[in-house]
């Protein structure tokens, strides 16, 4: 059985909000030369 394709969506959806959310006021510059890692 596979997994609905509106659960992939959601995770999609799940995971752009956390990266706006972590990078919100965030410059460029900070982004890049940020090395935590949010994803494992």
């Amino acid at each position: 059985m596979s997994r609905d394709y509106k659960l992939y969506l959601k995770d999609i959806m799940e995971s752009i909000e956390k990266i706006e959310e972590y990078t919100d006021e965030m410059d460029f510059e900070n982004f890049v030369n940020n090395n935590i890692k949010i994803f494992k």
